[in-house]
């Protein structure tokens, strides 16, 4: 893993570091869903999202200060495309918090998160000019399919659907911010980048943080709100945003879909969601298809989108 500037050895072999920091960031995130079901249920997702994206804004700034990241590549980066990105990922926290409040933890997390590879194969394509391989493709497939089986089963009240339709605007918003981050020079560390891009995303969400009931905050309800901030959001786009350097776009989306599964896991544990023999066939068939993506050959081009100018003058 390389810091700054040191390199540090990677003990495992199999699987390339950049691989292992967006998987380890997709399993981080698979618990968000169940964190919002065990929160007090009078708590607006609105203001979840708020507190989420700013507690991880300050996390990402604390890894900054810790490792000694120097500001300078801050201020090279097009405004435009960082400010793009942070109003995303705001967007992409308003909608998949109500999305896995009306649609259920395990089918909105699918559905935000399997929408995802989509949006950002036709940025790739129709704006990067970049096609999959037959093995990122078939990876692709396999893994959507597999969420298609684990988000199987719902009934469609009207709750369901508005859910669904929160949820996919999740993925497009999440799509936007990955492709968006993608683009920004390699030479910019990957906890300035996402520092830079939830401190605008705070921004936006700024008013939210007063709606919080004051009789809610319990200590146990505290507790889960710091995880989500901390670990399950400023940890987790630290590792994901340092992977997103070496791997396209596309492919960081699909192995993402680990979160998903996590998610239903956790919410067939801890929340008592629904399971069954197809179920398990699509969590089977979803890890055959992140496997398959993360053998992709590091000779992988590095750059998923076109670099101009302007990106560079900021």
């Amino acid at each position: 893993m390389q810091k700054e500037g040191k390199i540090l050895k990677w003990p495992v072999k199999f699987l390339p570091v950049e691989i292992a920091c967006v998987l380890a960031a997709a399993v981080l995130w698979g618990t968000t869903g169940t964190i919002r079901g065990l929160l007090p249920a009078e708590w607006a997702s609105v203001t979840v999202s708020a507190y989420r994206v700013l507690l991880g804004a300050v996390t990402l700034w604390m890894i900054c200060l810790i490792g000694s990241v120097p500001l300078a590549p801050l201020f090279k980066l097009a405004l435009w495309r960082v400010a793009a990105a942070g109003a995303a990922m705001a967007g992409y926290n308003l909608f998949f918090f109500f999305g896995v409040t009306h649609a259920g933890v395990g089918v909105g997390t699918a559905v935000a998160l399997g929408s995802g590879p989509f949006w950002v194969l036709a940025m790739e394509w129709l704006i990067g000019r970049k096609r999959p391989s037959t093995r990122s493709a078939l990876g692709q497939a396999a893994a959507i399919s597999g969420l298609a089986l684990l988000a199987g089963g719902n009934t469609a009240g009207q709750s369901t659907v508005l859910g669904y339709g929160a949820a996919a605007l999740a993925g497009l918003s999440y799509g936007t911010y990955v492709y968006l981050t993608r683009g920004f020079p390699d030479e910019t560390p990957s906890s300035l980048a996402a520092a830079a891009t939830f401190s605008v995303s705070s921004l936006l969400l700024f008013p939210q943080l007063f709606q919080l009931p004051p009789d809610g905050l319990e200590r146990s309800a505290v507790l889960l709100l710091l995880f989500l901030g901390v670990m399950a959001t400023g940890i987790a786009y630290a590792l994901f945003t340092f992977g997103l350097k070496k791997i396209s776009a596309s492919t960081a989306v699909t192995l993402v879909l680990a979160e998903p599964l996590t998610a239903w896991v956790l919410a067939t544990v801890a929340l008592n969601e629904e399971i069954n023999v197809l179920k398990c066939l699509g969590a089977g068939l979803l890890l055959c298809g992140i496997r398959l993506v993360s053998r992709q050959p590091r000779t992988e081009s590095r750059r998923a989108v076109p670099e101009n100018s302007a990106d560079r003058q900021g």
